[in-house]
């Protein structure tokens, strides 16, 4: 009996949840919908009206880590207090479109590298720690999770330092491997 329930709570997960094949092919059919929508849709639809970033990159990095908390505790507030799934999706559907207009209004068409390199370091930075510490209880070993947060960290690191604007000989200021006149810097 005991091997059953051990059995039965390693299928359903830590909180005893079980996707189930309903739910993946659900998933399968939404991406696949996303994917179809995407080919579908006016390429200039969503198309930045600036033509460089309206917000400094501290800005998409903050605004990363307050969507992300506030998708996930929002959604745990409105799954405790028992509102009906339909509800949550609704949250995550709404509040991500905000943010997709946010972002779209803020990134500028172009010279926004630092801006989108902000903004992933902004959403990992929050999901690093939650790696680290969800890690601890499941006793399979941390090495893999600081291997694996260390590169994401060093990727990051490499990309602000590729596109970050630095003032080369003459005031010319050097970013990733273009030279451009002060005039043209933001």
């Amino acid at each position: 009996m005991a091997d059953e329930r051990g059995a039965l709570s390693f299928r359903r997960g830590a909180r005893g949840f079980y996707a189930g094949p309903a739910l993946w092919a659900g998933c399968a059919a939404a991406m696949g919908a996303l994917v179809g929508a995407s080919y579908l849709a006016r390429s200039d639809h969503l198309r930045p009206r600036d033509p460089r970033p309206t917000a400094r990159p501290r800005m998409f990095f903050l605004f990363a880590i307050g969507l992300f908390v506030l998708l996930t505790f929002g959604s745990d507030a409105l799954a405790s207090q028992g509102a009906a799934p339909e509800l949550v999706a609704l949250f995550f559907l709404v509040l991500g479109s905000l943010a997709l207009l946010w972002v779209v209004r803020h990134i500028g068409r172009s010279e926004n590298e630092l801006a989108l390199v902000a903004l992933c370091a902004g959403l990992v930075a929050v999901l690093l720690p939650q790696g680290f510490f969800g890690q601890l209880p499941t006793g399979i070993g941390m090495l893999p999770v600081i291997g694996y947060d260390l590169l994401v960290v060093l990727l990051l690191f490499h990309l602000w330092r590729r596109y970050r604007p630095l003032q080369g000989p003459g005031g010319v200021a050097s970013v990733g491997r273009e030279a451009v006149r002060p005039s043209q810097v933001p």
